[in-house]
Order: structure tokens, then C-alpha cells, then sequence
């Protein structure tokens, strides 16, 4: 049995000395690989957001929208001598000296008040002041030497009117310490469609004052105020002239006009231009009533200009400031191995040498390559590469706008040997061979053996660069006791495997690879030939390359193993039925068929969704997106540009790999370990019916991941053909992709730890709190600050639950769970089954 499992670990020679050759392959391109994680994006000029009249809210409407302290009448204050005295009003006179009393006395509906041993005296329409003189003489002449003190007690209410154009006009009850703004107030302020500029103050049918709101909401004067009158009359009428302006200012909203108005003074209205406010352009977008829209195009640079006074607005007018670029213009970026990475001012006649020496190469830097990546105005980018030990002074080279220079480590421009490991082991593959590593080494980096129980045993296969191989065994116990004296040191391309003695006796193989329709390996059979294993495999593919295929076989001596490799020509075998040529197939033997150069079928991919002719079209060497979507017939009305998809196989298939290799059978091996464990632990039967509901549950999302893999999706930022055609997203097509457009979405997903998660009707301005509030809002176990935005695009947003802005439609909202340290089984499932419904969600959404 050993003797063949010694043939079955070197039958897989081929490969590994295949794999060893690649990486050295590899190491030559792993600089290019470097160099792509290094490219800039390309820069962009940001579109300002259009903004609707809509959007813009009417200036000071929000101060009768929510409570505010300036303007509710406050009771409890000391009265003003010109306090006016009315039927209602409560006087508390207090008398003390040769005798002390307290009169309580209150006005009646005549304007009177009753004192004892003084009689009626009529206070109506007397100042404060004048009523406390008034009652000082009375008191007088009825006594002598006191002293007197008069303060209100309880105020009497006064009836007012707000009429016109009022949120709520009415009667209303007030304090007659009540003023305008009071008034005002409890009438909810001006509607829609009342002035905020022109409020007149009516009383005995006389007009004695008018409020223009302005001055109090923009400069907090208060003068306007008039204290009310039982009878008095608020009259709101129609806003006058309305303009907007929204954009890079301070406060935008609609302002209300007053008069002639000009930009200048419509722009002190909104507080001024933000500083990434651009002046060069303003628009006004003009309403010529009954008739059209017009767009005129102003500049405002400078502001202190005196044209400024002369340009007016009118009614209807909407006024939008543009934001400057955000692309930085003037700099370069220093980035690799320096001690001051970042961006630098791109001063005149500015050179690499400069640079580096203002960022300060680390000790190591590589200075033999140096890359620069450099960015052009059409938005095509290139690479230069210098070398700064050489004494040549063309390669201290003058930089360019946005040229970004790259300092590479000396390690990773070195070349990495490799060393793998199979077998017995939890994560088997490839991995770096670093200095002095031993077979122990590996191991433990490979996370250990699997199954320590067994009697393990541990062999080396070592392969030269001249393809001679070597078997090495080892001694577990050396290997995992520590002992590093009799620990065997790794050499570039060995493999180690790791087995069990009681693995079964293996069965004579031949191996057939490369352009066959079922490449792999096949049971030996005694006079099988080189047409036999090829019928075995399903025949040849189109592509095979009938004039160059090789066999490789295996020899074993005394001295130990080598391989030979013949050449085969399968035209005589398999179409000229050449008996010589057909050569007999030893055990181990491996047949490998190599591919035309260049060989392509007709590719093709598929267009779906909202454009004009769906479908899959063949494709061209290098053809690019833009071409296919041009030749679709461009998008149609309703197609969503955000939430296109593009799907690559390769793609899918690498992550259906990665997904099931790494996570999904890993998460399988817990499961398994933890219900292992269940029935060493001494649990109650109701709490291990819990346990296990937990475990099952979890086995099931698994089961449900496992159904729902990735698919194979790009992100790509897909515009208007004119813009995309230019852009990075642009990418070459290869065989099998697709994309899909989709119509634009009219909703707003909200999953995970919300009280009712589900789609929600999409409002433009809207922010995350809403979307959240109409799902009932997030349950206890919702991890506020970990909540993310899944964009059309497949790009995912974290930012902080309190720093989100708006949602755009389609996005879908995610609020995750919360981990405790310290949760009850009860907890767990809740949570769990909560996640289910959340993946039943996304499940529909994406189907």
C-alpha cells in the first residue's frame, strides 16, 4: 500500500512542478499587480444636482411649524407702568402702619372697583401708574400715615381676531399681556399663501401698525410687536412677489419681496454665497407668466460689482448658485515607501528629485524602480517608469498636473518563492516561503492537522528546477513537538502532503489535461492507448491543438524518480489511425493538450432591460461596453443608469470558489463541532432543545447562503453613452457577460432590526430617519451605528448612522444586530429568525 501511495503523491508532480514554474511566472508580473492597486482614479467634474422649486421651502414658515420660546406669551412677568386697566383685572392694595389690611379688589364689567369706607371708583382705561395714584389719594383722605403698595394679580383675557390668510384664523382668547406675535403664533402663522411681509394690525377700524416677519427672523427686531387690545384685528393678506434661490448659499428657501429687489439684496436675504459657491455662473430660471420658462445665465464675480444693484428678480423667479469643481487642481500625489506620503502643491518646473526629497524616502525604498502614473486632460493615463541609481539626468523628470509617483518596497519587487501543502490539513494551498521555514511551519500556518487522532504521516515531494523529484519523509513527532533541530527546512516548489495510514490503497491512474471535452483522471487499464483515454474524456475540443500534445510519463530506478516528456501527434492518431503513433499508456502517465494559439469562437454577451433592442450580441477582440450599448439602440426613458448590472462568469465562478472553500464549509465544520459538544455537555432538556433549535437554525441560513451565491456582479458607474465612453467603467467585454438595465424604482428597502421591514415608498429629500420611521423604527437590538446603504450600483455606504444625507431611490437600507456579550437562547433565536426574514426579503428583491 505504501508503494502506491508514494505513486499517487508523485503522479501529482506534474501539477505541482506545473504550479512551481507559474509562480515563477507570476513573480515577473507581480509588479504590474502592485502597480494596479496604486492607479488613481480618474479625475471627475461633479455635476451639480439639479434642484426643483419644489424642494425649496417658503423662508420662515418653520418658525410657526414648531414651538418656539421668543414667541409664546410668558404670564408670569411684572407688568409695565403703561399697562392699561380693563374690566377683569385683579388689584391687590396692601395697607400698613397704624393698621394693616389687604384689599382684593377686581374690575368690574363697568370699569370699577369697590373699596370699603371709600366706595366705587372707576380704574377702566387708566395706566397702571395712574390707578396707583389714583387709589393713593382715596386712601388718603380716609386715613392718615400708612403706606400703600398696588400690584395685578390675575390678568384678565382679551378676545382677538386673525383673519385672512391665517393657518387657523379665528377668535382667540389671549392674555392681555398677549402682543402680536402671539396672536400670530396661536394661529398657526401665515398659510401657504399668506404674506409673511405686509401683516396689518387693525383696531377700532384704524390700521395702526404693519409687520414685516423679515426684520424679527433676520435681524431679531422686535419693535413691530404691538401689545394687543381686546378687540383688536390681525389681517394677513396675499404673499406679494415670491423668489427662489437654492444652490452654494447660506439659507435657501423662497423670500417673499418687498418693493423693488435686486440679486444683490435677494442674496443678503439668504445670508450670503457659500465660499464653494461659483460666481462666474449664476441662472435664473424666469417666469414669463402664462407664456414660458426662460434660463439666463449671469455672472456675479466680482460681488462688490456694481451691476449687481442694477439686475432685479421678479415674481416667479428662481435664482441657482452652482458649487465649484471638487477635482484639486495644481498638485501631485507621493505615495509607496516615504515618510510624508499625501498630495504636494505642483510648483513650476517642479521634478521628481524635489519630491521625493519633500516626502523622504524610507531606507526600504527600491530606487531602481520608481513608478510615475501619469494622468492626461483626455483622462488617458500612462506609466513611467525611472531608476534613480542611474546617473542620468532625463530621469529626474518635470511633473505633470496629478501625476502620482509610486515608491515601491525592495520585498515586494522580490521574487517570493512558494511551498504548498495538502492533505490532513485546514486550509491547504500555497503559501510564501520565508526564511528557515519548516515543514512545522507550514503546518501550523495551515491551521493544524485535521485529524490529530489518527496516525499521521508527513512526506515531502521536492521538486528541482530541472524537474528532477524527490521524496522526503518526515517524522510527525519532530514536526509537532517543537524540535526544530530535526524539523526538515523547506526549499522552493517542495509540497508537503500530510495523510493517514488508513486512507484506502489507491488504484492505477492515468491523468488526461488541457482541450478535451472531461479533462481529469481515470482508472489504468492494461493496454489502453493514447485514443483510448481521449474517447474516455469525451473527445477533443475545437480548440485543441491536434500537432502539439505531450505525454509525460513517470520513471522509477534505483537512483530514484524522473519524467520523461514525448511529443504526440494526435492528426495521425485519431484522423490518420496511425497504430505506431497510438502509443500504450503506463500507470501514472499524463496527457496533456494544449490549446491553438489565440484560438477564439464567436463571443457574445447579453443586453437586457431598458434599452431599445435586447438580446445577445457577438463581439469583437477588445470591444468595449459602450460599443455593445450603442449598438442596443441606447436606453430607453425609464431606464435606471444607477442600477445597472453587469455579471462576468469568471467572476461569479471565482466567487462561488472563495465563498464555498473559505466561509461556507469552515461555517459547516463549526456547526458540526458545536453539535458534537451538545452531547458532552450535561444540559437540561429544555435548554438543549434551545441549543439545538439555534444550531438548526443557523444550519438553515446556511443551506440558504450556500443557494444564494454571489453572481458574478462588477460594480460599474454606467452614464450617458457621451460621458461613459471615457470613463474607467468602460471595460472590455469578454465571452459570456451580461448586463442588465433596470427601470428606475420607485421604493426604498428597509431589513434587519426594524419593527417592519419592507419597501417604502421613495421621496425625494428624504433622509434615513424617515425611511426608518416608517418602518416602525429599529428594534432594541439594532446596532445604530453600524446601519449601511446598499446603492443601486452594488456599492456599499457606512458612514455613521448620524452623518447619512438623503437616500436616493432603490437604495436599500440595512440596520444589523447588535452583539451582546450576554444573550439568552430565547434572544438568539428571535434574532435568528428575524435575519431569516430579512434574507427572504433581499431574495425577492434581487430575483
Amino acid at each position: 500500500m505504501l508503494r502506491n501511495l508514494v505513486c499517487f503523491l508523485i503522479m501529482m508532480l506534474l501539477s505541482v512542478h506545473a504550479h512551481g514554474m507559474e509562480n515563477m511566472k507570476n513573480n515577473g508580473s507581480s509588479t504590474l499587480a502592485l502597480l494596479q492597486s496604486f492607479i488613481p482614479p480618474l479625475p471627475q467634474e461633479v455635476t451639480p444636482q439639479v434642484v426643483s422649486k419644489k424642494d425649496v421651502k417658503i423662508f420662515g414658515r418653520e418658525i410657526f411649524d414648531k414651538a418656539s420660546a421668543l414667541i409664546e406669551p410668558v404670564l408670569d412677568v411684572s407688568v409695565g407702568p403703561d399697562y392699561v386697566i380693563g374690566p377683569g383685572d385683579n388689584l391687590i392694595v396692601e395697607l400698613w402702619g397704624k393698621f394693616e389690611v389687604v384689599h382684593n379688589l377686581v374690575v368690574d364689567r363697568d370699569g370699577k372697583v369697590f373699596i370699603p369706607n371709600i366706595g366705587a371708583i372707576y380704574v377702566y382705561g387708566l395706566s397702571f401708574t395712574q390707578a396707583q395714584k389714583l387709589l393713593q389719594d382715596k386712601f388718603s383722605k380716609v386715613y392718615n400715615d400708612f403706606k400703600m403698595n398696588v400690584t395685578l394679580g390675575k390678568l384678565r383675557t382679551i378676545k382677538v381676531f386673525v383673519v385672512g390668510e391665517a393657518v387657523r384664523p379665528g377668535v382667540y382668547c389671549l392674555s392681555s399681556l398677549s402682543t402680536a406675535f402671539n396672536a400670530l403664533y396661536a394661529a398657526g402663522g401665515p398659510g401657504m399663501e399668506g404674506s409673511m411681509r405686509n401683516i396689518r394690525l387693525i383696531r377700532e377700524n384704524k390700521e395702526i401698525a404693519a409687520i414685516d416677519l423679515y426684520k424679527f427672523l433676520l435681524e431679531g427686531d422686535k419693535s413691530q410687536d404691538q401689545r394687543l387690545c381686546a378687540g383688536d384685528t390681525i389681517f394677513i393678506p396675499l404673499k406679494g412677489p415670491l423668489v427662489g434661490i437654492a444652490g452654494e448659499v447660506v439659507r435657501p428657501a423662497m423670500y417673499e419681496l418687498k418693493g423693488t429687489t435686486t440679486v444683490a439684496e435677494l442674496i443678503k436675504l439668504s445670508g450670503g454665497v457659500k465660499p464653494t459657491g461659483y460666481l462666474h455662473r449664476i441662472q435664473i430660471e424666469r417666469l414669463t407668466p402664462h407664456e414660458k420658462n426662460i434660463v439666463e445665465d449671469i455672472s456675479l464675480y466680482p460681488l462688490s460689482s456694481l451691476s449687481l444693484g442694477k439686475k432685479c428678480v421678479f415674481d416667479g423667479d428662481f435664482v441657482l448658485v452652482f458649487p465649484i469643481p471638487e477635482q484639486a487642481y495644481k498638485y501631485v500625489e507621493l505615495v509607496g515607501m516615504v515618510l510624508r506620503p499625501g498630495r504636494y502643491e505642483l510648483k513650476e518646473g517642479m521634478k521628481i528629485g524635489e519630491l521625493l526629497d519633500l516626502g523622504k524616502l524610507l531606507e526600504e525604498a527600491c530606487v531602481e524602480k520608481i513608478d510615475i502614473i501619469r494622468t492626461y486632460k483626455d483622462k488617458h493615463q500612462q506609466v513611467i517608469s525611472i531608476n534613480l541609481n542611474k546617473e542620468d539626468k532625463a530621469c529626474d523628470l518635470e511633473l505633470q498636473e496629478w501625476d502620482r509617483v509610486v515608491v515601491y518596497s525592495s520585498w515586494d519587487l522580490k521574487p517570493r518563492d512558494r511551498v504548498s501543502i495538502t492533505g490532513l490539513v485546514k486550509n491547504p494551498g500555497s503559501y510564501d516561503l520565508l526564511e528557515d521555514m519548516t515543514v512545522g511551519d507550514i503546518i501550523c500556518q495551515a491551521g493544524g492537522i485535521t485529524k490529530a487522532d489518527e496516525i499521521i504521516h508527513v512526506e515531502i515531494i521536492r521538486t528541482s528546477v530541472s524537474g528532477q523529484v524527490e521524496v522526503i519523509p518526515v517524522d510527525i513527532k519532530d514536526v509537532l513537538g517543537g524540535d526544530r533541530d530535526n524539523d526538515v527546512k523547506l526549499q522552493q516548489f517542495d509540497h508537503v502532503y500530510v495523510y493517514s495510514v488508513f486512507e484506502p490503497e489507491i488504484t492505477p491512474v492515468v491523468r488526461v489535461t488541457g482541450q478535451v471535452k472531461k479533462p481529469g483522471v481515470y482508472s489504468f487499464s492494461n493496454g489502453m492507448r493514447i485514443s483510448d483515454i481521449i474517447n474516455r474524456s469525451g473527445g477533443l475540443e475545437k480548440s485543441a491543438a491536434l500537432l502539439n500534445v505531450e505525454l509525460s510519463r513517470m520513471v522509477k530506478n534505483e537512483e530514484g524518480i524522473s519524467f520523461i516528456n514525448m511529443p504526440v501527434n494526435l492528426k495521425k492518431i485519431m484522423i490518420e489511425n496511425d497504430i505506431d503513433e497510438n502509443i500504450s499508456l503506463q500507470e501514472d502517465d499524463n496527457l496533456f493538450v494544449r490549446q491553438i494559439p489565440e484560438w477564439r469562437i464567436e463571443d457574445t454577451v447579453v443586453v437586457s432591460g431598458e434599452v431599445l433592442y435586447q438580446g445577445t450580441y457577438a463581439i469583437t477582440r477588445d470591444e468595449r461596453l459602450s460599443s455593445v450599448l450603442q449598438r442596443a439602440g441606447m436606453f430607453t426613458r425609464e431606464a435606471f443608469l444607477a442600477g445597472a448590472v453587469f455579471i462576468r462568469q469568471s467572476v461569479k465562478e471565482q466567487q462561488e470558489h472563495e465563498g464555498r472553500n473559505r466561509f461556507l464549509l469552515i461555517e459547516e465544520e463549526a456547526l458540526l463541532r458545536e453539535e458534537t459538544s451538545l452531547l458532552d455537555e450535561k444540559l437540561l432538556p429544555e435548554e438543549l432543545k434551545k441549543r439545538q433549535q439555534v444550531l438548526a437554525n443557523r444550519r438553515e441560513l446556511l443551506r440558504m447562503s450556500m443557494e444564494r451565491m454571489p453572481k458574478g456582479r462588477i460594480i460599474l458607474r454606467i452614464a450617458s453613452l457621451e460621458k461613459f465612453k471615457n470613463s474607467r467603467d468602460n471595460i472590455i467585454l469578454c465571452n459570456g457577460d451580461s448586463v442588465f438595465v433596470p427601470k428606475t424604482p420607485v421604493s426604498v428597502i428597509v431589513m434587519g432590526e426594524v419593527n417592519n421591514p419592507g419597501a417604502i415608498l421613495y421621496h425625494n429629500g428624504r433622509s434615513i430617519r424617515y425611511y426608518l420611521a416608517s418602518v416602525g423604527g429599529i428594534t432594541k437590538h439594532a446596532n445604530k451605528s453600524g446601519i449601511y446603504i446598499i446603492k443601486p450600483d452594488g456599492r456599499v455606504e457606512n458612514k455613521g448612522f448620524l452623518e447619512y444625507n438623503m437616500i436616493g431611490t432603490g437604495d436599500i437600507i440595512v440596520v444589523p444586530s447588535r452583539i451582546e456579550k450576554r444573550v439568552s437562547f430565547k434572544e438568539i433565536v428571535e434574532v435568528i429568525y428575524q435575519l431569516s426574514a430579512s434574507v427572504a426579503i433581499m431574495i425577492n428583491v434581487f430575483k
